[in-house]
């Protein structure tokens, strides 16, 4: 139990530790926004793979259950008056 807790240590107590070895101020900064910037780099990646792959299952499942086909999409310009 009382290594799970030295494993697990709050962000504070690792720019703590940082500081005390000589890391600046801006060092510090850097460190943190890099690693929230690659976090959302790879949450935005994985979300667009898990949003393209639902589109594909649900696009096949709604198709098996219509059997009605979507018009084809005319190529030029779109030709509609209102």
């Amino acid at each position: 139990m009382l290594r799970r807790a030295a494993v697990r240590r709050p962000p504070a107590d690792a720019a703590a530790v940082l500081r005390c070895l000589g890391l600046s101020s801006r060092g510090l900064l850097v460190l943190f926004v890099t690693r929230l910037l690659a976090l959302a780099a790879a949450a935005t990646v994985l979300g667009s793979l898990v949003g393209l792959g639902a589109q594909a299952v649900l696009g096949a499942l709604v198709g098996r259950w219509f059997a009605a086909e979507l018009p084809r999409r005319r190529s030029g310009r779109c030709s509609t008056r209102l």
